[in-house]
């Protein structure tokens, strides 16, 4: 049986991806539309948000899921977040 890792988002897991939030199984239950260019999921992969934090797993080089964990940025709000 092989191990699942969960690390970082990196650039180079945009293809990867791309590839999994454009499957109509999965695009279904988005909360946002996503794009079918892959250029624009690079650029998403890209930008730095110093509040959020994004996590793939991963098992035998293949992504298998993304999850990210939201600080909120308010000075009473701080100490919590969003999954």
């Amino acid at each position: 049986m092989s191990n699942i890792y969960v690390r970082p988002l990196h650039t180079d897991d945009a293809t990867q991806l791309h590839a999994i939030i454009t499957l109509p199984e999965v695009a279904r239950n988005l909360l946002q539309v996503p794009s079918k260019e892959l250029a624009t999921t690079i650029e998403w992969v890209k930008k730095i948000d110093p509040f959020c934090y994004r996590f793939v797993a991963e098992n035998e080089g293949q992504i298998m899921g993304m999850a990210s964990l939201s600080q909120i940025n308010r000075p009473r709000l701080i100490h919590s977040g969003d999954l």
